[in-house]
This record gives C-alpha cells, sequence and structure tokens, in this order.
C-alpha cells in the first residue's frame, strides 16, 4: 500500500494499514476468544477462509464478463 501511494502520503498509507491490521487483529482475538476451543475455532476459521475464497472468484468471474 505504502509503495502505490504518492510520495508525500507514503507515511499516512503505512500508517492507515497498519491501523487496519491491527484492528483486525484485535477483532480476531475477540471473536475467536469466544469460542469453546480450538476445534471450533478452526471450524470457524475454514468456513471464513473458503467464504472469502469463493467471493474472490465470483467476484473474479464477474469482472471477466
Amino acid at each position: 500500500m505504502a509503495v502505490e501511494a504518492p510520495a508525500e502520503l507514503a507515511a499516512t498509507a503505512q500508517g492507515a494499514l497498519n491501523g487496519i491490521r491491527q484492528a483486525g487483529s484485535a477483532l480476531g482475538v475477540a471473536v475467536l476468544g469466544t469460542l469453546g476451543g480450538p476445534r471450533d475455532a478452526g471450524l470457524v476459521l475454514v468456513v471464513a477462509g473458503l467464504a472469502a475464497v469463493l467471493l474472490i472468484f465470483r467476484a473474479g468471474a464477474t469482472g471477466r464478463r
């Protein structure tokens, strides 16, 4: 992201990326921490990962039309 930003905004872009990454980590810990154990957390991660992959493929197929 910082590479794609104009030179005068590179530091701002890097800070925004770091903030988003930290917020995502905190949200992940909050959600997965409420589950009963590693098996439940693993199932949630697998389902979320499959949903993300399907959405990416669907968006790619839609963009090629």
